[in-house]
């Protein structure tokens, strides 16, 4: 027996969904040829090709819709069904398999009203003609929801990223160099096949990949690999039983004859490396401390004393390493 098949069932439906609305959920994964209602709740979606079939049914099965429900998908085979000889709705199937260049019309389905009320055949129409749209966005269609490990932090600086239009320029992810999705792959729903824009940048990457590089930083933030721009909060590893302060000398730095200086001294000891270090549970020592910086006492040295406090608070001044000077194992290192 032949496993493939031109048809999808899908059941569980939000009731009263338009052909526009329908059509909106089910076009990505590929060129439609039908979609029959068989009840309120549950409709026959005809693709082109067999492997859009395999698509939808992989990506599209238990993904949330309007009012919280969960779609069930299926590949289907309508021979199979135990009511096909009754049943002029599951016989009238597949009407337009083979017709060349057919675009279906949305407007063109007709809800469930009973056995009957499906029997109509679509029309083909003719290739370029245009369609019926919804004034409904596929977000407010079907609910998006951005999830993984890091669903918090994506969904807080990032939105699902809309595939060009036909004929566009796909561009590629800046994290692993590959495009970021074409029709017949990429899926809006999903968050191993779907592509993300930076809400403030507005450059896009697979979610996978940004995915990948979150989990290689020590803290949950984001930063795009195109301009640098940090969403979310960005930590370090800098051990904590460290201290910084600063002082004002009233002698003058080279280039800066006018301005008087600032001191800053930053002081560790040893310790035990945290879970967040290469080695936890193990000692680090904190060789030729306390150590000492200088900035002149002007308008540009007080931006960069307040800023040299913000990375320390966020731990990004320091980490533990190895030293490639003395080779200790465990050394602490000015984090760049």
């Amino acid at each position: 027996m032949d496993n493939r098949t031109n048809f999808v069932k899908v059941e569980n439906l939000a009731v009263g969904l338009t052909g526009d609305q329908l059509f909106k959920l089910f076009e990505p994964y590929g060129d439609i040829l039908e979609i029959t209602a068989l009840s309120p709740t549950s409709v026959v979606v005809t693709y082109m090709r067999r492997s859009s079939v395999d698509s939808c049914v992989m990506l599209t099965n238990n993904q949330p819709v309007i009012g919280n429900s969960r779609l069930r998908v299926e590949s289907f085979y309508p021979k199979q069904d135990p009511s096909f000889n009754s049943s002029s709705v599951l016989q009238g199937l597949g009407r337009n398999i083979g017709i060349n260049e057919f675009n279906y019309d949305p407007s063109s389905f007709v809800p469930w009203q009973g056995e009957t009320s499906n029997c109509k055949p679509a029309v083909a129409q003719p290739s370029g003609a245009s369609t019926a749209t919804s004034s409904l966005s596929a977000a407010q269609i079907r609910n998006i929801v951005i999830g993984g490990p890091y669903s918090n932090l994506l969904g807080t600086y990032c939105t699902p990223w809309t595939i060009p239009s036909p004929g566009e320029d796909i561009p590629d992810c800046s994290i692993c160099l590959d495009v970021l999705g074409q029709r017949s792959s990429y899926n809006i729903y999903s968050d191993q096949l779907r592509s993300l824009t930076l809400v403030d940048c507005k450059h896009t990457l697979h979610q996978s990949c940004v995915e990948k590089l979150i989990a290689q930083s020590p803290s949950q933030f984001l930063q795009c690999p195109e301009c640098r721009k940090i969403y979310g909060t960005r930590t370090g590893t800098r051990p904590i039983s460290g201290t910084i302060s600063h002082t004002v000398l009233n002698i003058s730095l080279p280039g800066h004859p006018n301005s008087r200086t600032f001191q800053l001294t930053f002081n560790f000891t040893a310790g035990i490396q945290g879970p967040e270090h290469p080695n936890p549970g193990k000692h680090y020592s904190a060789s030729n401390f306390p150590r000492q910086a200088y900035l002149p006492d002007s308008p540009e040295g007080l931006k960069a004393l307040h800023g040299i406090y913000l990375a320390w608070e966020n731990r990004l001044m320091f980490t533990v390493g190895q030293s490639v000077t003395t080779l200790q194992v465990i050394y602490t290192l000015y984090n760049t």
